[in-house]
């Protein structure tokens, strides 16, 4: 739903639900663009999505082995971060830890790295975009 941020009302009751999407368990993370009408969700289903704002529809999708809670774009836009893992989710120890850096254009993967063993719970990069803090 989209809802007035003074009154909480519906500002499209007509057709309810403006985007559907990460059909499993839970949506955790969510980032929106720092420049454009665009944010990107990852959720327990595994899936990285992009999302068109004003159209109301996904633009980009990409399909992982396993769920995360944590996402962001750097201070351009350019990139965005994904921290991997679901905590009481046995299935996916495997990538629990893992941190992934993409191109927000096509999604194309920059870096993977793992320095934990735990699920990450938030990513974000600094404000000058030379570090990535993530966080349990």
């Amino acid at each position: 739903m989209q809802l007035n941020l003074v009154d909480g009302t519906n500002l499209n009751p007509e057709t309810g639900a403006l985007i559907k999407g990460h059909y499993k368990n839970e949506c955790w993370g969510l980032a929106t663009h720092p420049t454009s009408k665009v944010f990107s969700t990852l959720g327990d289903d595994g899936v990285l999505r992009i999302w068109d704002a004003m159209q109301y529809k996904q633009t980009k999708h990409l399909a992982m082995d396993t769920g995360g809670r944590a996402i962001c774009y750097d201070t351009t836009g350019d990139l965005i971060a994904i921290g991997m893992g679901m905590p009481g989710h046995q299935q996916s120890g495997k990538k629990d830890g893992t941190f992934i850096i993409f191109h927000s254009t096509d999604l194309s993967q920059v870096h993977e790295g793992r320095d934990s063993q735990e699920c990450i719970m938030d990513i974000k990069f600094s404000p000058d975009n030379k570090s990535l803090a993530v966080g349990r």
